[in-house]
């Protein structure tokens, strides 16, 4: 089997589509198709192509959690729930709530004055309109 084409995706483009003997096999990040040396050419036997969608999989899992947690601060009971629902190893987990930590996505203490101050907020509306 060889990579026949790679393609960016038209809605993300920070995503390539990989193509094997003609037919649309997989998508990557452009950083996985970098760091798996991938190119036009390249031969990929059954346990390479194994791992690529695994990869391919893994890499979408993660995109979605970080739209998730970028949408609102999050805590990391809630990311690890979030992907346990989306069918996430525990290695998988593991590896993207550390880096989501490392990179700020996801800060319990952030969230913890979030929570607070989202409640105060509320507290202080529903004294607001018993008082009026």
């Amino acid at each position: 089997m060889v990579i026949t084409k790679i393609t960016l995706q038209q809605k993300d483009t920070q995503r390539a589509n990989i193509f094997i003997d003609g037919t649309y096999e997989l998508s990557l990040t452009i950083d996985q198709v970098l760091e798996q040396k991938l190119k036009v050419g390249v031969n990929v036997d059954e346990l390479a192509l194994k791992r690529l969608r695994k990869l391919s999989e893994d890499g979408k899992v993660q995109a979605r959690a970080l739209e998730w947690c970028l949408s609102r601060p999050r805590s990391s009971k809630e990311l690890r729930d979030y992907l346990y629902k989306k069918g996430a190893s525990q290695e998988l987990s593991d590896s993207i709530c550390h880096t989501f930590a490392l990179k700020k996505y996801q800060d319990d203490d952030y969230f913890t004055k979030w929570w607070i101050e989202n409640r105060v907020v509320r507290i202080k509306v529903i004294l607001v309109l018993k008082l009026s």
